[in-house]
């Protein structure tokens, strides 16, 4: 007896789960978009279905009310029918504020275009599905709702990049102007003002002015060098030429 009641509750077990998997596979399927999208009218069904990404070909709206009384299938998909009554409870509130094109009690069954639906959606910022939305902006030739919001998103992320690189430059040249005798190897800069102090130390070799015209000599060949340097640059540079040094050996 007790074999043949192990076995029962294993085979109950076996077949709560297959329903479970078969349920499970109904709301994975896909719809069909583009066939929703030139359908003229839909019940609050189907519109909750599809804004959840459902078939409402393939799902029973029924089919709530059974997992809401088998326990196995609420511990499951539970979260279904919350996601869907927060949903429909939402509609009704739009309904009743005159966001719907017919107003009225909005029970399930009532009909209301798609474009009317999803105007709702936009207005109380619901969550649609995407390939809904698509479909529905390439019917009506207008940019849908969340690529809008995309775009938005880009922008500001990209201007959000753009004032960390801005607070960036402005904390290096702040850290430039306190020390401005410090390099940094790996800046480009930094072999730009190498060549131009390698340049003016040559030509102060050239010259060879005395040691009290040596700065006058230096800053006439840097304002006339076309660089257009920084005071700040000017100084590094100077200091790097060194105008003290011997001039080069030649033969």
């Amino acid at each position: 007896m007790e074999n043949r009641q192990t076995i029962t509750a294993e085979a109950l077990a076996v077949a709560k789960i297959a329903i479970y998997e078969r349920t499970q596979a109904l709301f994975d399927r896909t719809p069909n978009y583009r066939k929703w999208a030139h359908d003229p009218l839909w019940t609050y069904k189907q519109a909750l279905l599809l804004f959840m990404g459902h078939d409402p070909d393939v799902v029973d709206f029924d089919i709530f009310s059974q997992i809401n009384i088998d326990p196995f299938l609420k511990d499951r998909l539970g979260h279904k029918i919350d996601e869907c009554e927060d949903i429909y409870r939402r509609l009704r509130l739009a309904n009743k504020a005159g966001l719907l094109g017919q107003v009225g009690s909005a029970h399930l069954d009532q009909l209301e275009t798609p474009s009317n639906f999803l105007a709702c959606a936009e207005q109380i910022e619901l969550d649609v599905a995407n390939g809904l939305v698509q479909a529905l902006s390439e019917k009506s030739g207008r940019p849908s709702y969340q690529k809008l919001l995309l775009d938005q998103k880009e922008m500001a992320d990209a201007l959000a990049a753009k004032e960390i690189e801005i607070a960036q430059l402005t904390a290096r040249i702040r850290h430039l102007e306190e020390n401005p005798f410090e390099f940094n190897e790996e800046e480009e800069i930094y072999t730009i003002e190498l060549d131009v102090a390698f340049q003016l130390w040559r030509h102060l070799c050239k010259k060879r002015p005395e040691a009290k015209d040596i700065g006058k000599v230096a800053a006439d060949w840097l304002d006339n060098s076309g660089y257009n340097l920084q005071i700040k640059a000017s100084e590094r540079v100077a200091t790097i030429a060194n105008f003290r040094k011997p001039p080069p050996i030649t033969k």
